[in-house]
């Protein structure tokens, strides 16, 4: 651990239809790799001179993240945090 405070980020936005398509195919195929991951790129060029709401939760101390859960329970429990914002 490195001691560091983790701010929660999210951004809201959206991207392309296909993004999202490709990516419901992926899960619905069981594909384990994320093909839609590859798209990003396009989608922030795309994106590029748009608008989008970017909103910071309060810092988590480092104290938080303690034995009581996995690393893997944390990064959910973070992700939870980042989505109630």
């Amino acid at each position: 651990m490195t001691g560091r405070q983790v701010v929660p980020v999210h951004f809201i936005a959206e991207n392309s239809k296909r993004f999202y398509r490709i990516a419901n195919w992926c899960k619905r195929l069981g594909i384990k790799f994320n093909l839609a991951m590859l798209l990003l790129p396009d989608e922030m060029y795309k994106a590029q001179h748009g608008t989008f709401k970017v909103v910071f939760g309060d810092p988590i101390p480092p104290e938080t993240f303690d034995s009581s859960r996995t690393p893997n329970e944390w990064a959910q429990w973070v992700r939870a945090k980042v989505y109630e914002l």
